[in-house]
């Protein structure tokens, strides 16, 4: 039986679905409430908080290489306290995907279908994951080769179909609320950041952690790039008060979307680019949420579980929320202490046992990076976007010249540190993948 595998690129095209998916939900709404104008500036935090997870995966790919985080929780912890902390993962897991199963069906229900009985989309979509998980993750990821550079291409032709639309007078003045602001709705967007974590379910996916740890990072830094756009188009085409009513402002800012008098309606066909990355996302989790019982169970296929986990977690989605609002409050600001605390207590223990097993024996950690330049370079552009950051809103509303010139500072270092790790990633796949001319044996 040949080893699953998926590559750093596919690595990269899933975590950059899943980082994006999970903000074009509700996220907008949020920051609009929390930060106003000044939203399109909380991805930043967001971005570390993932970088950080991405790491510390890293650090247990390492350790443990060939195993997934829930094996490698077990094989650090012990059988019984192992076991206790992947269950506390595992209801992690089945409370995203629950969650995102509901704000899904009711949002094609209210927006799109809506002489549909929400129940059977639950249904349709649930049945969509048992199909896919009767398959495996790299069978899964091909399909994301396909479909990856549509939905990319739509979200980047959205700047020009509302370029007639835009009135950079909604974000004025940049940076005049403080730092306040700012900060609460970065701490908000660490809660949907935080999901980049069901990665380490695929840890034993790539041949190299190092691997795993570049094409990860590069994912998250895109999407940040890819979400900061999309957010300045809220702001300058609806602006912050019509962000923050509407419950689904990526779909209010797709229905803006007019070029000439007989070329309107496009919102449905960028809805139908859209759901598909939505759909990708809940696959991802399902996968996660199996390999973890497969783990658990000593199975080692997911099959035998696969209809039954789906059934439950269709049932969970019909009794868990009585309404949209219910669902949205919940994702929005709930997720962040939730995930704070579980990934806390995993990484707490894990990382725990492993310096207890690993008590008297000394090994070189080598960082995890390319090259010293652009590792370095990388980190300067988020320095300088920080500091940027945090003098514009100190002394924006002092005087409107110096928020503006803070957030044109703390873009452009956002685009160097995108290049740095582009070039940190063409690097690291450059030298891992096998030449494509080479022999079969």
């Amino acid at each position: 039986m040949t080893k699953e595998q998926i590559s750093g690129y596919q690595l990269f095209m899933l975590s950059t679905i899943l980082y994006m998916a999970g903000a074009m939900g509700s996220l907008f709404k949020t920051l609009a409430e929390v930060s106003k104008q000044d939203a399109w500036f909380n991805f930043i935090f967001s971005m570390l908080y993932a970088w950080l997870i991405a790491y510390l995966l890293y650090r247990l790919g390492a350790a443990y290489p060939g195993k997934n985080m829930f094996e490698i929780c077990e094989a650090a912890c012990g059988k019984w306290l192992g076991r206790l902390v992947n269950v506390i993962v595992l209801f992690y897991v089945l409370h995203l995907l629950v969650r995102d199963l509901r704000m899904f069906g009711d949002f094609i229900g209210t927006s799109v279908l809506q002489r549909t009985p929400t129940e059977f989309i639950y249904l349709s979509s649930v049945l969509l994951l048992i199909y896919y998980a009767t398959g495996n993750v790299e069978e899964f990821t091909r399909s994301v080769n396909l479909l990856f550079p549509v939905i990319l291409s739509s979200l980047l032709l959205l700047p020009f179909l509302l370029a007639n639309e835009m009135d950079f007078s909604r974000v004025q003045p940049m940076l005049a609320q403080g730092p306040g602001a700012i900060v609460k709705g970065g701490a908000l967007s660490t809660g949907w950041a935080g999901e980049i974590f069901v990665f380490g379910a695929f840890l034993n996916y790539l041949g190299s952690s190092r691997q795993f740890y570049v094409s990860l990072k590069f994912g998250i830094v895109s999407s940040t790039i890819l979400l900061t756009v999309l957010m300045l188009l809220h702001m300058t085409v609806l602006g912050a008060p019509t962000t923050a009513r509407a419950m689904y402002p990526i779909f209010t800012l797709s229905e803006q979307i007019n070029i000439t008098d007989f070329m309107d309606r496009l919102d449905v066909v960028m809805l139908g680019f859209w759901m598909p990355s939505y759909f990708m996302k809940m696959i991802l989790l399902y996968f996660c949420l199996m390999a973890g019982l497969s783990s658990m169970l000593g199975t080692g296929k997911m099959r035998g579980i696969n209809v039954m986990s789906g059934w439950f977690a269709l049932m969970l989605t019909l009794v868990s929320f009585k309404s949209v609002m219910e669902v949205y409050r919940f994702g929005s600001y709930a997720s962040f202490p939730i995930t704070l605390i579980v990934q806390f207590c995993f990484f707490a223990c894990v990382m725990t046992g492993m310096l207890l097993r690993n008590r008297g024996k000394r090994k070189r950690s080598r960082l995890p990076g390319g090259s010293a330049a652009t590792t370095a370079g990388g980190w300067a552009m988020i320095a300088v976007a920080l500091a940027a950051l945090f003098i514009g809103s100190y002394t924006g509303h002092l005087y409107k010249l110096y928020g503006i010139i803070g957030a044109w500072v703390y873009a452009a270092a956002l685009a160097g540190s995108v290049t740095f790790n582009a070039l940190d990633f063409w690097r690291s796949n450059r030298i891992v993948r096998k030449p494509a001319g080479g022999r079969q044996p």
